[in-house]
């Protein structure tokens, strides 16, 4: 494994030296932007940090399972009743801190210090509206492994009743380098598991398959050669080509307790660790750089396009006719989608067919939301707590994120329809807002007391309603027992009961009070939530609105833009073709030999791109997912 991590290092500088090279064939070739094009690409190689998401359902053991990787066992939320509800990272960093990064009231974001001994408040389900306003905890710890470049990041669990939590985490998908993917070793994977996992893989990159709560199954073997065939069928791989680990975190900590390393190493946890530093790592390094690879080529073709064009130009009279065709070819196309978006009503209907119905749905979905709340607090029915009124309302948070997420689809969908007509990639903006719906935090629980005065009047009237029964039950026994000790027993009797009586009557009023200020309460709350989901409606209708006709300017500028820049562009390379044409020969020879050094040096460097893309496949093939796999 030291081999591939120092062919990888190799691998990494001859990208980058390629890199620099291309930007500059790039930059003269076809302009700045493509320039700047290739030094995202080296940017985003020299970035050596490596992002390993760890992610699955609720209460599979993730947060349990990072706390043992990092050898701290409150650092994320666990216990029966926490789940980790909203983003966490850890990297390496000089000394321990975390920072919260919160959502103010008007939308803006601040940094918050926060101990590591209080993050449960931000990160996990116990922290309330407190966590549901922290956008993600950043977390940096002097531990030397995470030198390597590895953040790992603990995600929401899927699955759970909080849709927004499943969102949080398949928003962190496409940026993950690597995916550590949490399953439990006492179920098979549930089709919403498999589910995730397909879309997880999606982007093909470097995975591990963590079985968690190992040390609960009498035959861990036979649950992991299940897990993996299962998962190998629904996905349509090969079984050897997925890592399955078995892994208990209780055991790993009791046996670092008891400094027990042979039960330390049956627990799996040493054997995941040296997977997640040594192959996983190894293998989102290889995926990273596979990537550039792909994107420089891009690059090079691009500039290599009018260098051929040139050069057939120059070839003879028949390559001319057939380059000045396929120019008169280009014209003619650019000059038809210039008429098309001239035609304001047919660009509009275009537009309006793709994303039609989007708020419709949004508005669907909050108003069942209303209808729910109004129907869980109707007069028949069973009076719900503020705090499962604020449940029910976070359902709809996820509703505004995706009408945002389906406008962009749907306008990614209509871009892509023109991306073809005129052969230029388009750019959707991302206009979703950041802040979204608030549900307004429950109220604290009823702890009203009745007035004094009510309280003793209550119990006074209480008192007097039994005082005929107390007399007569005083008088039989003042009878019964006879003398003064019957005197004394009876009023005595008499005093213990009417004080009851008047108790009773504080007891039953406190309760009444309590009862109607709870009513009042909930009434109350209720209002706050109904008004902030209509408000939220509102205001997200009015976004959508905004945000749709912003996308549909912005695309149409995009067209323009292009659209006229690629005329100017067939403009100027047909008058560049025509005057290779009236050139003398000795001039078409020495202008053929410059094109021709050119074309050299972009095969030269394409060459050596895909001299790294196959010695990339050879160390892919040692470190590749499965390999010594038990």
């Amino acid at each position: 494994m030291a081999d591939a991590e120092q062919e990888l290092a190799e691998l990494r500088d001859t990208v980058l030296g390629l890199a620099g090279q291309i930007e500059v064939v790039a930059t003269d070739q076809v302009g700045p932007a493509a320039g700047a094009a290739v030094r995202d690409v080296a940017a985003t190689v020299r970035r050596q940090e490596y992002f390993v998401v760890v992610c699955g359902e609720f209460k599979r053991g993730k947060s349990s399972l990072l706390n043992a990787i990092i050898g701290r066992p409150q650092l994320f939320p666990t216990g029966e009743t926490l789940t980790t509800a909203t983003l966490m990272t850890v990297r390496w960093g000089p000394q321990a801190r975390a920072v919260a990064h919160i959502r103010t009231a008007d939308g803006d974001e601040i940094e918050e210090e926060v101990g590591l001994d209080d993050l449960t408040r931000y990160v996990s389900t116990a922290g309330g509206s407190e966590a549901h306003r922290v956008g993600r905890v950043d977390v940096r710890l002097p531990d030397p492994r995470l030198e390597s470049g590895v953040v790992f990041v603990d995600t929401p669990g899927i699955g759970g009743i909080d849709e927004m939590h499943a969102t949080i985490t398949e928003t962190q998908l496409p940026e993950a380098d690597a995916v550590v993917l949490v399953l439990s070793a006492l179920r098979p994977a549930t089709v919403g598991e498999l589910d995730f996992a397909q879309r997880a893989l999606a982007t093909e990159p470097a995975t591990i398959i963590a079985l968690t709560m190992a040390d609960k199954v009498i035959d861990v073997t036979d649950r992991v050669d299940r897990a993996r065939e299962r998962l190998a069928t629904y996905l349509n791989l090969p079984p050897g080509d997925l890592t399955v680990l078995p892994v208990s975190s209780t055991d790993a900590w009791a046996a670092r307790r008891a400094g027990d390393e042979a039960r330390l190493a049956a627990s799996g946890l040493p054997e995941l660790e040296h997977r997640i530093w040594t192959t996983l790592l190894s293998q989102a390094v290889a995926r990273r750089l596979r990537g550039a690879v792909d994107a420089l080529l891009r690059r090079l073709a691009e500039a290599s396009a009018p260098i051929a064009s040139e050069l057939t130009a120059l070839a003879g009279p028949a390559e001319l006719e057939q380059v000045l065709a396929e120019l008169d070819e280009d014209e003619r196309r650019a000059i038809d989608a210039r008429h098309e978006l001239a035609d304001e009503g047919r660009f509009q209907r275009e537009f309006t067919d793709r994303v039609d119905g989007i708020e419709q749905i949004f508005r669907d979905r909050i108003d069942e939301v209303i209808q729910r709340i109004e129907a869980a607090t109707a007069e028949d029915a069973t009076p719900p707590t503020p705090q499962q009124l604020e449940l029910l309302a976070r359902t709809a948070t996820v509703a505004g994120p995706q009408a945002f997420a389906a406008l962009k689809a749907g306008v990614g969908a209509l871009a892509a329809d023109w991306e073809g007509r005129i052969k230029s990639r388009l750019r959707v903006l991302d206009l979703s807002p950041q802040d979204g719906l608030r549900v307004p935090p429950p109220p604290r629980p009823v702890r009203e007391r009745p007035e004094f005065s009510e309280t003793v009047a209550s119990g006074a009237q209480a008192a007097g309603t039994t005082s005929a029964a107390v007399t007569a039950f005083t008088t039989a026994v003042g009878t019964l027992i006879g003398g003064p000790t019957g005197a004394v027993f009876g009023a005595l009797t008499g005093a213990v009961t009417g004080l009851a009586s008047f108790f009773g009557g504080v007891l039953d009023q406190i309760r009444r009070t309590n009862a109607r200020a709870q009513a009042r309460q909930l009434r109350d709350y209720r209002e706050q939530v109904l008004t902030s989901l209509r408000d939220h409606r509102s205001n997200t209708l009015s976004l959508l609105e905004e945000t749709r006709q912003r996308l549909l300017q912005n695309l149409k500028l995009q067209l323009r833009t292009l659209n006229r820049s690629q005329l100017e562009a067939i403009d100027q390379a047909r008058q560049r073709v025509q005057a290779s044409a009236r050139a003398t020969a000795e001039r078409k020879a020495a202008r053929a030999e410059v094109l021709r050094g050119q074309h050299d040096l972009i095969a030269g460097h394409a060459a050596g791109l895909h001299a790294v893309a196959r010695t990339l496949a050879e160390v892919g093939a040692r470190v590749r997912p499965g390999a010594g796999a038990p």
